[in-house]
């Protein structure tokens, strides 16, 4: 069972009703976990991030460009903001209260991977 799956498990058994908690993972850099989901599908991964800069350019190039193509942009405005931003998310509580460990990064790109080609979302 997932680590994910034992701190719902947990907070049930524990009648935690009302609490809310993060269940977070390391800390990684996105291309850090781009480069791992190709390894494990056998796709191609960059060898560098994409210059903030450039990414925002194509956010707001592309979409005007989906109005010739007719498919949809592979980034937006506000994929590009997520993306360049730094997100960190402390799990201490559901660490505390629920015995949440957070699992590897190799784990949690596996468990997606798997996810995403189970529903036909990636070969």
């Amino acid at each position: 069972m997932s680590e994910v799956a034992k701190a719902h498990v947990a907070a049930v058994e524990k009648d935690r009703t009302g609490e809310n908690y993060i269940l977070g993972g390391l800390h990684a850099r996105y291309l850090d976990v781009v480069k791992l989901a190709a390894e494990l599908t056998g796709g191609q991964a960059p060898n560098r991030a994409m210059p903030v800069w450039l990414l925002k350019v194509l956010a707001h190039a592309l979409p005007a460009l989906s109005m010739i193509t007719r498919r949809p942009p592979d980034i937006t405005p506000e994929i590009a903001l997520a993306l360049s931003r730094d997100f960190t998310v402390d799990s201490s509580k559901a660490e505390r209260e629920l015995g949440y460990k957070q699992p590897p990064l190799r784990e949690m790109v596996e468990d997606s991977c798997r996810w995403l080609k189970a529903e036909g979302l990636i070969p």
